[in-house]
């Protein structure tokens, strides 16, 4: 699926509505994703109630929906309109005349951060994908109060006062939202300039519109990808079938991460997990890893794939096992100092030709692309032509992730929130595309693409006081909801 710009969404909209789609409908089915989104915010927050706050427009209208849905469900709901009720119109006016006479219903041109309870929810539909320009005074009041009042914020479909196409916000301001859902197609604004950082997790909704395989944005990973991509087993699956990994990890200093990876590993679906780790690690490891301590591979030809420089420091006395391994033909993840040892004697590395995955961070990157000669002026280019040096699939990490393989194919990851940025969930990334790599036979590409979902995935569940040894067992969860068409947050 490709992100989208205003226009093709516009046109898609239409097109939708000519082959027998009413825009009611459609906007209904925006309004029953919102709620069920806002629900599960509500119930995991322990809130009180959903406010929805509706502009004159579309956006508005969705809004509109939303609260009468919540209301059918019987979640507290109350509506603030920013225009009279009268000047709403077409499908808007529809959504308006369908709510229930219980619900509360007010309307301000402007409003006060006090108009909000501290446990309150703000649904906002104030503008929608079509604003461009400047802040009309009404709405950058209405905005300024939203963000002052440091309620929680699910935006529909784009925050208000971001630029749809561009990314980038009104100089009057534009709501920073918690959480933003888009509709139909996932806007190309929501991943650029002030879209990451405004946007905060980021949830795509399909509600029947059919976007232009020909779009023009970047390809995005969203959930209809990765539960497509999700491995599958018949009740006759057994250890050895899903796979036997060999994690290389840990140091004195860092042997965290080596339980981090391993862990997350199996959790990710690796039939068997093998740590050869010079220390034995001071934090608990499941039972179901088996421990060497010996610090040397000799099962490596027992293994169906390898995960190795995470937690090893920087230091070249890894540099034997990590030659040994190039020379393997396993199926590959080298994490962090792996790939520093990889930057400073590149020549090595072009010795390998079977599958592999690296997982830089942007320094790490910038490294190898010193190393091999890549030069790019952003995230996606630098991605794309590390894996075309290497012949590896590159996982740069990061806002909404770059995965791209040697093809020259890359995507987008939809998934994540700020909580991952803490130290370890690293290292839990490469445990769940490793793990994931020897249960789907060695695919780098499709281990990949799943294993950055599953794991930014893993973060939005997480909440308060959260570390990444929470993230494997979150891992886990999202992927069993994923596999049973459930999204929670």
């Amino acid at each position: 699926m490709k992100a989208v710009s205003v226009a093709e969404m516009r046109s898609a909209e239409l097109s939708a509505i000519a082959a027998g789609a009413p825009g009611y409908v459609l906007m209904r089915r925006a309004g029953v994703e919102a709620a069920k989104l806002a629900r599960l915010f509500l119930e995991k927050h322990h809130m009180r109630r959903v406010v929805c706050l509706a502009g004159g427009g579309n956006n508005g209208g969705d809004a509109l929906a939303a609260a009468a849905e919540l209301d059918r469900q019987g979640v507290p709901v109350r509506v603030i309109l920013t225009v009279p009720p009268e000047r709403l119109h077409d499908e808007a006016a529809f959504a308006f005349r369908d709510l229930s006479g219980a619900i509360d219903i007010a309307f301000r041109s402007e409003f006060d951060p006090e108009e909000f309870l501290p446990d309150e929810l703000l649904l906002d539909g104030l503008l929608g994908i079509g604003f461009t320009g400047e802040l009309r005074d009404t709405a950058a009041h209405c905005i300024a109060a939203i963000n002052a009042s440091h309620n929680p914020v699910i935006a529909l479909d784009v925050p208000p006062g971001l630029n749809a196409d561009s990314g980038e916000a009104a100089t009057g301001g534009a709501v920073k939202a918690d959480v933003t859902i888009t509709f139909g197609g996932v806007k190309a604004g929501l991943l650029k300039n002030d879209g990451i950082k405004l946007s905060g997790i980021l949830r795509y909704a399909p509600i029947g519109i059919a976007t232009q395989k020909d779009a023009s944005g970047v390809e995005v990973y969203s959930d209809s990808e990765a539960r497509a991509d999700l491995p599958r087993f018949d009740g006759e699956v057994y250890k050895n079938r899903r796979g036997r990994l060999l994690v290389a990890a840990g140091s004195m200093g860092y042997s965290g991460a080596a339980v981090l990876a391993s862990t997350a590993a199996l959790r990710a679906g690796a039939g068997l997990v093998e740590l050869v780790t010079p220390v034995r690690p001071f934090a608990p490891l499941p039972a179901a890893v088996i421990v060497r301590l010996n610090g040397n591979l000799e099962t490596l030809a027992l293994a169906d794939g390898v995960l190795a420089g995470s937690g090893w420091g920087n230091t070249p006395s890894h540099w034997p096992v990590l030659l040994e391994l190039l020379r393997s033909d396993k199926f590959l993840v080298l994490d962090a100092d792996a790939l520093n040892l990889i930057a400073h004697r590149p020549d090595l590395w072009r010795r390998r030709s079977a599958p592999a995955v690296l997982t830089p961070h942007p320094g790490e990157a910038a490294r190898l692309a010193a190393a091999f000669g890549v030069k790019s002026d952003g995230r996606p280019g630098l991605a794309v032509g590390l894996a075309a040096a290497t012949g590896a699939v590159i996982v740069l990490k990061g806002p909404h992730t770059v995965v791209a393989d040697p093809t020259g194919n890359h995507t987008l990851n939809l998934s994540g929130a700020a909580t991952l940025a803490t130290a370890g969930t690293g290292d839990v990334l490469a445990g769940v595309i490793a793990g994931l790599g020897v249960a789907l036979g060695g695919d780098a590409a499709r281990a990949a693409r799943l294993g950055v979902f599953l794991h930014g995935r893993g973060g939005e569940y997480g909440s308060g006081g959260f570390i990444s040894d929470d993230l494997p067992e979150l891992v886990g969860q999202a992927a069993s909801d994923l596999q049973f068409g459930f999204a929670g947050i």
